[in-house]
């Protein structure tokens, strides 16, 4: 995926989620106090009820500042898995030692 080119709106977009991500997180204690936000991968998925197949979705993704090699958005989308695997399973706090 190239990066996308980095205007303002882009750069303020990013910003915002940065910031929301982060609320976020902290909103459902998925982080603790003094810590900082350092990649994110975002994975979305969307329908379009108008176009003329409605069900069909559409997946796509984005990470930080569109600026993670790809090793890395795969390495956190595994790590992530792990991490949801692992509090399906048990009261896991969400956290992966190495």
């Amino acid at each position: 995926m190239e990066p996308h080119p980095r205007t303002p709106a882009v750069e303020a977009a990013d910003l915002a989620l940065d910031a929301a991500i982060q609320r976020w997180a902290e909103a459902y204690e998925l982080v603790e106090p003094g810590d900082v936000l350092t990649e994110y991968v975002v994975v979305l998925a969307a329908q379009n009820p108008a176009a003329d197949r409605p069900g069909r979705t559409r997946y796509s993704w984005g990470s930080r500042h569109d600026a993670m090699p790809l090793h890395h958005v795969l390495g956190l989308l595994e790590v992530g898995g792990a991490a949801v695997d692992a509090s399906a399973e048990s009261d896991d706090d969400g956290w992966i030692d190495p």
